[in-house]
């Protein structure tokens, strides 16, 4: 008789499920198990609230975790909730390489938050998804600072529908030049960027005193940057 793994599932996927905080501790207890095979978690659009991503980010510093894959998008977290998750991202047993938090109006208290446990060495996030999540300038630059940490391992960063203008992208521009910054994806569309603001991104691909242009080429792919103020043709004729 053929013996049937423990353990099959490499996937958790309930969005839009209607879920309390109260189930996030089995789903926490789910992440800390042994042995644990899940990989990727799907909890998109449910009522989480910051309680809950307390019990999650328990589980996902676990020795046991896996976790590589977290989607908390519309979950309710604030501030007090990218606190417990930026803890768990910092955990020496951490394996998280892609967070969504898009749609959580944590601001930029909560992305400061994160961002001090992206330096950490045991952080190893390589993707992560802000869009519509109230950030300002000041919070991109908060990023600009981990994207230039030499331990950061951030490669795709979708700042989308945020509260950014030129001064943001400034910070962000800055950081890209860096030889250090790995990211290699940025998302800009339906922020308050205008002509002014493109010209700083484009700056990136041109100007680099540390690095060949070989090298800013493949630091930045991608520049999702569409719908921009409408005074953008404006600035640009003027130039």
């Amino acid at each position: 008789m053929s013996t049937i793994p423990r353990n099959l599932h490499t996937q958790c996927r309930l969005a839009h499920c209607e879920l309390t905080p109260k189930c996030c501790d089995p789903l926490a207890k789910a992440l800390a198990f042994e042995p644990s095979c899940l990989t990727e978690m799907n909890l998109n659009g449910n009522e989480l609230m910051d309680a809950g991503v307390k019990l999650l980010s328990e589980g996902l510093g676990n020795s046991n975790c896996k976790l590589q894959i977290m989607g908390l998008h519309d979950c309710g977290i604030t501030e007090e909730g990218c606190a417990d998750l930026a803890s768990a991202l910092s955990s020496d047993n951490s394996c998280l390489r892609e967070l969504n938090l898009s749609e959580n109006k944590f601001g930029d208290s909560g992305i400061k938050r994160l961002c001090s446990k992206m330096k950490n060495p045991h952080s190893k996030l390589e993707t992560l998804r802000l869009i519509d999540c109230a950030i300002t300038d000041e919070g991109c630059e908060a990023l600009a600072s981990a994207m230039t940490s030499n331990l950061s391992h951030l490669k795709i960063l979708y700042l989308c529908d945020e509260k950014v203008t030129n001064t943001g992208v400034r910070h962000l521009s800055v950081a890209l030049k860096n030889p250090v910054c790995e990211l290699e994806t940025l998302g800009l569309y339906d922020c308050d960027i205008t002509y002014v603001g493109l010209v700083a991104l484009s700056s990136v691909l041109t100007e680099n005193p540390r690095s060949s242009h070989t090298d800013m080429d493949r630091k930045v792919k991608q520049y999702m940057l569409h719908k921009f103020k409408e005074n953008s043709d404006h600035e640009q004729g003027s130039l």
